[in-house]
């Protein structure tokens, strides 16, 4: 969704996406945990795939929105147990840095391959692939919430 409006929306959703990542690794440094942050990541993706296979150009508010839900929390879930100081600011500074440029990568690639192929077969791949990913994202949410076997 959001390399579908590449460039125009993406300097504020990665504003809003870097800036509540630094509030969502602040916050875990202070010990806020929460037990439903890597399923409401994944519920987020899907809901994010889904608007973008259904609704391939978006909306700004969404982009924002979901950028900055899904910055904090890979913000919290980054925080590393506790440890040494300079471990945990390399950690963490590597998760920040990551997490930025896997979003801007993504948005990226997907803008320029709208740019450089403009045939209607590669706007549908790209809408198949938010399909997959959003089934994936289900999957992989109902997996994180079935009960552990042993």
């Amino acid at each position: 969704m959001l390399g579908s409006r590449w460039p125009q929306w993406f300097a504020w959703s990665w504003l809003s996406f870097a800036a509540s990542c630094l509030l969502g690794i602040f916050l875990g440094q202070l010990g806020f945990t929460p037990t439903w942050s890597e399923v409401a990541l994944l519920t987020m993706a899907t809901m994010a795939s889904v608007l973008a296979a259904l609704y391939p150009s978006g909306f700004l508010v969404a982009c924002v929105g979901f950028s900055c839900v899904c910055g904090f929390l890979v913000g919290v879930l980054s925080t590393p147990d506790p440890g040494p100081v300079n471990d945990t600011i390399l950690t963490l500074t590597g998760s920040f840095v990551g997490a930025n440029l896997a979003l801007i990568y993504a948005a990226g690639g997907i803008g320029w391959l709208q740019e450089r192929y403009t045939q209607q077969w590669v706007r549908i791949g790209l809408r198949v692939v938010a399909a997959w990913i959003a089934a994936i994202s289900v999957l992989s949410a109902l997996l994180a919430l079935a009960p552990q076997q042993l």
